[in-house]
């Protein structure tokens, strides 16, 4: 009597489950691409913008100073401070306002845009006057040295002498070398955060 072979077929959702798992690492792979490729479309501008913004630890806060205070940077980003009473009414300074009365307003959450051209810069300074009009606690100024930044007091400055435009928030700093539109918008839409004096 001859035996009966079992022949054991293959079950087709079986056979679906392996192409299944066959194709999920590339389809997973396929997605995280085009997500990754979406988040640098809509955020890529914003993140490229802000990793070159150094950050300092805040110094010590002494109101009233009696000496010439020191820096880290020029310009301050926090410090010695005198309070500004009142602030600036016009966004756009033909002066700089001493280093003191700076870390005044950017404790206060105001922004500071600083340009540096010895020989004049009409254009510059109209290009960047744009950014700040009408902007509650963003200021547009001049700077009357060379922008620079140390690692600690007593240090060696380290100039930045191709800088012409300097961007200062409290505890931040961005230099840069022509105008950007774009990055300089987006420092202040990220640092105002202007606080008005109360008023009695």
């Amino acid at each position: 009597m001859a035996k009966s072979k079992t022949v054991t077929k293959k079950r087709p959702a079986a056979k679906a489950r392996q192409k299944v798992d066959k194709w999920l690492p590339l389809e997973l792979a396929a997605v995280a691409v085009v997500f990754v490729g979406f988040l640098w479309l809509t955020l890529g501008s914003s993140i490229s913008d802000t990793t070159r913004v150094a950050s300092f630890p805040p110094q010590r806060l002494d109101e009233l100073p009696e000496t010439p205070p020191e820096y880290l940077t020029k310009p301050p980003t926090s410090g010695s401070y005198l309070e500004p009473e009142p602030a600036p009414q016009e966004h756009v300074l033909s002066e700089a306002l001493r280093p003191e009365l700076q870390v005044g307003l950017l404790r206060r959450g105001a922004v500071l845009v600083h340009y540096y051209c010895p020989q004049g810069c009409p254009e510059l300074v109209a290009q960047l006057s744009e950014l700040v009009q009408d902007r509650e606690g963003a200021y547009l100024m001049p700077a009357t040295e060379a922008f620079a930044l140390r690692r600690r007091l007593q240090a060696d400055w380290q100039e930045r002498p191709r800088a012409v435009i300097a961007l200062s928030a409290y505890g931040h700093l961005d230099t840069l070398e022509q105008f950007d539109r774009r990055r300089i918008d987006t420092f202040i839409r990220r640092f105002n955060r202007w606080r008005a004096l109360a008023r009695s």
